[in-house]
């Protein structure tokens, strides 16, 4: 792409960019319609901290005798129909608060809840800080680094987490919240995510139809174990606050918790189980172009480099929940009460349950895979991926 076409590119971007920052200009406070408008749908409001009134944060004790720390400051509301509005805010602590929150800064970009102070103005409640602005530039640089190093490959892996993200977004959550069964929607999403996957990353083939059908196998294992420990064990499902107050909200108290905890068995071992699966079928589709190996002999070979792709991907598994449960990793370490006793707490069985469920399917992907690919492979040879 030559100069001027980069230049024709980055002029309407520039003046995009310089009518929007045109259009924040500052304004009055906001008027008490558009205000309470926003507080009774309590609607978060993007805002910029522009001063902070109280370097000093004011202390003093609540009705309970509990210390609280208020911060005061003013913002100017960056979004919606009082975007340029300048109203006051608060950011309040309670000295049993149990996260700690960052004292605001000027220029920090922040969330408000629109509320009202002693005299009856607006007053905007500190939500949180925004933080869409890290995250999308941490994206750009995923997607770089994919691109880059992938080439056309790493621009089909996108194009298929694209569709993974997509589908879990739009198909997926609608369905439970329609009152569709998780577990169907688990199986339908999975197995929707799983074709499109391999169609885009590896073309229609025999390697991919082997794939698929040892992914199929390895997840449909980890399913039947995953109802049969769940009942065994008579969980229910109930393993955090979210889980209480999801079953809490209207319309979905019908949920079935334990099928969420399917779905999110199912899911969690989908993106590993594509891995071995993948790693697999092109392993013996390529053994079975160079050398010829057939029958027996090129699921003997399957087997082999199957169990070393088996032991990294289950500890891959077994990681990555385990990365996600180190604060309750640490909870048991600290706590006196017998090992027993803890391990039977359903938080702990059902994070247990969900990394050795995913791993044994995973395992069972690995003669599965080979052995339809024993089969397509004396059949016909796999043809090219037509995408490459």
């Amino acid at each position: 792409m030559n100069h001027k076409r980069l230049w024709l590119l980055a002029l309407p971007l520039a003046l995009l960019s310089l009518a929007s920052c045109a259009g924040v200009g500052e304004r009055p406070a906001p008027s008490l319609e558009d205000w309470a408008v926003a507080a009774d749908a309590l609607t978060m409001l993007r805002a910029r901290i522009i001063s902070v009134d109280s370097e000093v944060e004011q202390e003093s004790t609540d009705d309970e005798g509990q210390g609280v720390r208020t911060t005061l400051f003013t913002a100017r509301i960056t979004s919606g129909p009082m975007r340029g509005c300048v109203v006051s805010g608060q950011l309040v602590v309670h000295s049993s608060a149990s996260y700690p929150v960052r004292p605001p800064r000027t220029g920090n970009s922040i969330f408000l809840m629109p509320s009202w102070d002693a005299d009856g103005l607006p007053l905007g409640d500190f939500g949180d800080y925004n933080r869409t602005a890290g995250l999308l530039a941490l994206f750009v640089i995923f997607v770089a680094v994919l691109c880059i190093v992938g080439g056309k490959v790493g621009a089909r892996s996108l194009l298929a987490l694209v569709f993974t993200c997509a589908g879990i977004v739009f198909i997926f959550i609608p369905m439970v919240k329609a009152g569709v069964s998780p577990i169907f929607a688990a199986l339908l999403i999975s197995a929707l995510v799983t074709v499109i996957t391999l169609a885009v990353i590896g073309g229609f083939g025999a390697k991919t139809f082997a794939a698929l059908l040892g992914i199929i196998t390895g997840l449909i294992i980890s399913g039947i174990l995953t109802t049969i420990m769940q009942a065994a064990m008579k969980l229910t499902g109930v393993v955090d606050n979210e889980a209480l107050l999801l079953s809490q909200r209207v319309g979905m108290e019908g949920v079935s918790l334990n099928g969420l905890m399917f779905a999110a068995i199912l899911i969690g071992a989908l993106g590993a189980a594509m891995d071995v699966g993948v790693s697999i079928a092109s392993a013996l589709e390529e053994l079975n172009r160079k050398s010829g190996l057939q029958g027996a002999e090129l699921v003997e070979s399957g087997m082999r480099i199957g169990r070393d792709v088996m032991g990294t991907m289950t500890n891959t598994l077994v990681l990555a929940y385990v990365g996600g449960s180190l604060h309750l990793m640490l909870l048991i370490s600290v706590e006196s009460a017998q090992l027993d006793y803890l391990l039977s707490w359903e938080l702990i069985a059902t994070e247990l349950l969900r990394a050795l469920a995913g791993s044994v399917g995973l395992i069972c992907i690995v003669p599965a895979t080979a052995l339809v690919s024993a089969v397509f492979c004396r059949v016909k040879t796999a043809p090219e991926n037509p995408f490459a």
